[in-house]
């Protein structure tokens, strides 16, 4: 099965719409189509154990204002690595590729959610409850390193 590894970057395809977590201008997390922008690549950085920090390539740290569930993921711009940490895990789905967002200090409460597993684009994502769905699944797709198409 593929693992995530440290420094490389990946697509975040919801397994549900089949959108790619996007960070709009506003900041907001959303499902969107996939249009190679920088607001749709991130950065995986290992933090310890199952803790991770996913940074887009146009310098936003997607996160969460607190560990409460029905929260809505965000962008933050000029976080640390490790203010806002996701617990990532495999999640034994079709594929075996497929990984469940747990909020890192949450005691497995909540996790990454499409909300309403809408399939619209631009549909929203927020922190819920963990209820096994299609809308809590995510594939993590490796792209090539976004700073070799700048140059």
């Amino acid at each position: 099965m593929p693992t995530l590894e440290n420094g490389k970057y990946y697509r975040i395809r919801s397994i549900c719409s089949g959108k790619v977590v996007t960070l709009d201008n506003n900041n907001w997390a959303t499902a969107c189509l996939d249009a190679n922008m920088d607001n749709q690549i991130f950065l995986a950085a290992h933090i310890v154990g199952d803790a991770w920090t996913l940074r887009s390539y146009d310098g936003r740290t997607l996160g969460y204002p607190d560990t409460s569930r029905e929260t809505w993921v965000r962008g933050y711009a000029n976080a640390d690595y490790g203010d806002y940490k996701w617990d990532i895990t495999q999640w034994k789905t079709a594929g075996g590729a497929e990984y469940r967002m747990w909020v890192h200090g949450a005691s497995g409460e909540t996790v990454l959610d499409l909300k309403d597993s809408k399939k619209d684009d631009g549909a929203w994502i927020w922190t819920y409850q963990p209820n096994g769905t299609p809308a809590q699944t995510w594939l993590f797709e490796e792209v090539s390193n976004p700073y070799d198409r700048d140059q």
